[in-house]
């Protein structure tokens, strides 16, 4: 009986992903804007987000675009998600900003504002309760009319400072007096509070301004500026809802994608699909390199491998022509998914990568062709190969240990 030890099939898997990696830096593309949009609607087939396929792909190429011009590495988490609960998948779009749903405590706030001014707070808007208990003894009206002008003093003195700054917009993480909003309300400010961690970061990173512990810190330096800010109301079933939208900023770090929809289970998926898109986008931007899909580099990589098999003296090339055929079973499944005979296609898959030079994978159909429109972020494909190859390695060296026991 023939018996191949198990550290001449680790040699064979190892020179083999070498084979691999080497024909990955042969056959990998710069990531233009093409491959790119290439790149998400890959990452959006199979999902629920593809009865959008077009849009969201675009929307994810332009989106990761934009913040590369104000970030070095734009990343899935600089782009945040709202769920508009309205009209249906095909209205979803690109908000320059930030999109949130608040309470808007005063009606007559202005609900549409143009290039306005934008300071953000992370606490309270009012003033700071002391650290400790502290009583203070009143003996006449005097003295107490001198203490409540006191305290309207210096609400006022918040007021005058966030009015001096210029800003059109404060948005605050915390409570906000309701002297101190009155002040602001009549010299048309918009102010928006109770807003979470997450909110008041995208909105500075959205508008370009400083994040203020304190009001009485401000400076004409930390404000930022948005391009418009619009507010509407809409009845929900328990309470008064306002959706707000901060959108055209001029450099934002931040972005919007509002997702169009009932907002029910099936959007939340949608959503997911829309990360993953970002997520295999944003790889393929940084690193600026992409590898076709549809099986072609997977049918490249084993043919690169069988070719280097036959000048393998040993019997590593067992192991070799098992990683080969191992990498096929990718194109063979998407001939099976599309309902043709994995057998034929593949051989017929081998003859045209070694006769052409075009990239040659699985079309939609099932049949053997040109790959055009399907990328995959040069990282994902080759983590994926060096994970499956340190798994079986792995495995064989647990074989080799039990048979070296005896067990």
């Amino acid at each position: 009986m023939w018996f191949t030890h198990p550290l001449t099939l680790v040699e064979g898997y190892r020179k083999s992903f070498k084979i691999a990696c080497d024909q990955m830096e042969n056959d990998m593309q710069k990531a233009s804007s093409k491959r790119l949009l290439g790149v998400a609607q890959t990452s959006l087939t199979g999902k629920a987000a593809e009865g959008a396929l077009d849009l969201f792909s675009e929307l994810i190429a332009e989106a990761l675009t934009i913040l590369s011009k104000s970030r070095n590495i734009p990343r899935a988490e600089h782009v945040a998600m709202f769920k508009s609960n309205s009209a249906g998948l095909g209205d979803s779009r690109l908000i320059r900003g930030v999109a949130f749903r608040r309470r808007v405590l005063m009606d007559n706030f202005p609900n549409k504002l143009f290039d306005a001014k934008v300071a953000v707070i992370s606490g309270d808007l009012k003033i700071r309760k002391m650290s400790r208990d502290a009583e203070i003894q009143i003996n006449s009206a005097d003295q107490l009319d001198a203490f409540v002008d006191a305290e309207r003093d210096r609400k006022r003195e918040i007021a005058d400072l966030l009015i001096a700054s210029g800003a059109k917009i404060i948005l605050c993480g915390g409570e906000i007096d309701r002297d101190i909003l009155h002040l602001l309300a009549d010299s048309e400010i918009l102010v928006i509070g109770e807003l979470d961690s997450s909110e008041v970061n995208n909105s500075a990173d959205a508008t370009g301004a400083n994040i203020l512990d304190s009001v009485m810190d401000i400076q004409p330096s930390d404000v930022g500026i948005c391009g418009s800010l619009i507010w509407e109301r809409r009845e929900a079933s328990d309470m008064v809802e306002d959706i707000i939208r901060i959108d055209n900023c001029t450099n934002p770090r931040v972005l919007t994608i509002e997702v169009g929809g009932s907002g029910d289970l099936g959007t939340d998926e949608i959503i997911r699909g829309i990360h993953d898109g970002l997520r295999a986008t944003s790889a393929a931007l940084e690193e600026n390199s992409v590898l076709p899909g549809a099986g072609a580099i997977h049918a490249r990589i084993a043919q690169a491998i069988r070719n280097a098999s036959e000048s393998e003296p040993g019997r590593g090339r067992l192991a070799m022509d098992a990683f080969s055929r191992a990498l096929e079973t990718i194109p063979a499944t998407l001939v099976e998914n599309s309902g043709g005979e994995p057998l034929d296609r593949i051989l017929e898959l081998r003859s045209a990568t070694n006769s052409n030079s075009a990239f040659q994978g699985i079309t939609i159909d099932g049949d053997v062709g040109e790959v055009i429109g399907v990328w995959h972020p040069f990282s994902v494909i080759e983590e994926s190969l060096q994970s499956a190859t340190e798994t079986a390695i792995s495995m064989l060296r647990i074989d080799q240990v039990i048979s070296a026991r005896g067990d």
